[in-house]
């Protein structure tokens, strides 16, 4: 019979110990700064060329690109956002950016 219960136990143990997992999510993210670039409603940049003609906001969070993005119409899909260590050396590019803003 105790060898029912220590199994028992153990199995309660190992079940109860997995159900828990340790947030891993980047705690500083809303606190990250991206470069902000345009790009058209079908998803191409909105000029060609160096990055930084491309540019529309440096070194901002995307709270703050949301906010002051201007996104409206069909005419925009709104902003992409690189961190500074990730931007592309020219435009168009097909990089995949590190963050967006959604269309309002």
């Amino acid at each position: 019979m105790k060898n029912y219960l220590f199994g028992l136990l153990a199995l309660v143990l190992a079940i109860g110990f997995s159900s828990f997992t340790v947030d891993n999510k980047n705690k500083n993210a809303p606190f990250e700064v991206y470069e902000w670039y345009e790009v058209t409603y079908d998803g191409q940049y909105e000029s060609t060329g160096a990055a930084t003609s491309n540019l529309v906001f440096s070194a901002q969070t995307k709270n703050y690109a949301e906010s002051n993005d201007g996104c409206s119409g069909s005419g925009r899909h709104c902003l992409r956002g690189f961190l500074s260590t990730n931007i592309p050396a020219s435009f168009p590019s097909t990089d995949t950016p590190d963050e967006t803003t959604p269309k309002n």
